[in-house]
């Protein structure tokens, strides 16, 4: 796990793969947010993925980010990297004013 400073908006970021000989096992785990599932992902085998989690926070502040594996038993390895936070626009009506 590590503990990181996001805010309402943010999206963590972060490329995932299954292990290419790992027979029929395949490997799923959550990205969780302050504990919470933000997301469930199993990776494609051998080829990597991109996959976005919207971080779903009120305020401003520091959250613990972990990738927990959900396989309790067998031979399964989901590989995970360039994990990132990025800001994301935020889209502000126009409310008529020059």
């Amino acid at each position: 796990s590590v503990r990181a400073r996001v805010e309402p908006g943010d999206v963590v970021t972060f490329r995932a793969t299954q292990r290419v000989n790992a027979n029929n096992n395949l490997h799923t785990f959550d990205v969780r947010i302050d504990g919470v599932v933000a997301g469930t992902y199993t990776p494609s085998r051998g080829s990597w993925g991109t996959y976005d989690v919207p971080v779903a926070v009120a305020a401003p502040g520091v959250v613990t980010l972990e990738f927990m594996g959900r396989s309790l038993s067998g031979d399964r390895t989901a590989f995970i990297d360039a994990v990132s936070i990025s800001r994301q626009a935020v889209d502000i009506p126009d409310e008529g004013l020059a």
